[in-house]
């Protein structure tokens, strides 16, 4: 029985093995979506998502939105610290907070993730009443703190200390 697919592709028997294909796609495409992934071997998108975050401890993906990066010598193997992003564009995140907050009214639920815009929206968020909140971001839960009419739900997960988040 031959080991490769209809396209001539070597058919993927493993998880180390399909790791290693994905480590390949990487070098060669730079980047790689989960959803393609799961398509092209047959598995489920957690699958994928798990071989990216195994990828990420090792060194060799970052993961984005929807898949991950190639790690190379271009690619910040540090995250900057939240208090580094919250320093860019501050103008800009607390005009887009304003705009956000202006939406949410009694009754609604929210979800804001770890990031600097949010954190503004949450600082912003101090008289709301009835409002429930979710977050994945120390840093919001903490502005969110003092808004006593918004009830706060967290999520769990391993926290990623340098971006103040649970995942």
């Amino acid at each position: 029985m031959s080991n490769t697919d209809a396209s001539g592709e070597k058919r993927v028997t493993g998880t180390s093995e399909r790791r290693e294909q994905i480590i390949q796609r990487l070098r060669q495409q730079g980047s790689v979506q989960v959803n393609d992934l799961s398509a092209l071997y047959g598995v489920s998108t957690v699958t994928i998502r798990n071989d990216l975050a195994f990828l990420e401890k090792q060194g060799i993906a970052v993961r984005a939105y929807g898949g991950a990066l190639i790690c190379d010598s271009t690619t910040p193997s540090v995250e900057p610290s939240v208090e580094d992003k919250s320093a860019l564009n501050t103008a800009m995140k607390r005009s887009v907070a304003k705009a956000a907050v202006e939406l949410i009214q009694p009754g609604h639920r929210v979800i804001l993730d770890s990031g600097t815009t949010t954190f503004e929206i949450a600082r912003l968020m101090r008289k709301h009443t009835d409002v429930i909140a979710m977050t994945n971001g120390m840093n919001v839960a903490n502005a969110l703190l003092e808004a006593e009419g918004v009830e706060l739900l967290m999520t769990g997960g391993h926290l990623r200390r340098q971006s103040q988040s649970f995942y």
